[in-house]
């Protein structure tokens, strides 16, 4: 048997792991599936997330290989053969689910063990409303990332700064779909003598799902923001999408 609080916490947004309970031979969702081999992936379109975050249901599913809704790696990596998985909320909306999972053989969950689950989602809830870190809105999903190279015109730097970082980053995150910007100047000490021409890096972060919705927002913004005539034309506009998951050092 194995117990999951998954939340959607403020700096990661795959209903990590926030607290786990593992009987004898179990292991744990923590880095256990890794080592057979399972790479990790957005859950959010799983169609158990799906259902719980649609519709507030409860899962309860016997045989996980049987029992819509039907996820093939909950058995291959997770190992659970049955499983039961509710929905926590917190200010009304779907933040994650409290999972239950048993192994071996097939598990036919007692009005007991679904009691207790509710319980669990109970006093879960009531932890998650009082929780200071918590009480703040979540930040949008990074769903990819637009960078801009640029330079200033010649004798225009201070000018061009104080534009960038001071007006331009905060009128173009007024657009729906850019909801974060950083930007970064080329560092003295490099690993390669190949860089980039340009000297300055804007990187934004877009929550979109697709990229194409955020740029056209930006177009339809244009009038909104204001040019300067102290950044160079040879820029370099790129957009990029992630295809790992964030990997942080063990």
């Amino acid at each position: 048997m194995r117990t999951n609080i998954r939340v959607q916490t403020t700096n990661d947004h795959n209903y990590p792991v926030l607290a786990e309970a593992l009987e004898d031979g179990a292991f744990s969702l923590t880095g256990g599936m890794s080592m057979l081999g399972y790479q990790g992936g957005d859950i959010h379109d799983a169609p158990t997330v799906t259902l719980m975050r649609t519709t507030g249901s409860t899962i309860v599913q016997t045989d996980t290989a049987v029992d819509p809704p039907l996820v093939p790696i909950a058995r291959e990596f997770g190992g659970q053969a049955g499983q039961m998985l509710a929905p926590l909320h917190y200010q009304g909306e779907f933040s994650g689910f409290i999972a239950v999972h048993g192994h071996g053989d097939p598990r036919n969950w007692s009005e007991d063990d679904q009691q207790h689950l509710r319980a669990a989602v109970a006093d879960t809830e009531a932890l998650l409303a009082s929780a200071s870190w918590f009480d703040r809105p979540l930040p949008a999903p990074v769903k990819h990332v637009l960078v801009v190279l640029s330079d200033p015109v010649e004798g225009r730097e201070n000018e061009y700064n104080e534009w960038y970082s001071g007006q331009h980053l905060r009128e173009t995150l007024q657009t729906p779909g850019w909801s974060a910007a950083r930007r970064f100047v080329l560092a003295k000490d490099q690993l390669s003598e190949h860089l980039p021409k340009q000297k300055y890096l804007a990187v934004y972060e877009l929550s979109t799902d697709d990229p194409a919705d955020a740029l056209a927002a930006l177009r339809g913004r244009s009038n909104a923001i204001t040019p300067s005539e102290s950044i160079s034309p040879d820029d370099v506009v790129a957009v990029f999408t992630p295809i790992t998951d964030r990997i942080e050092r063990t």
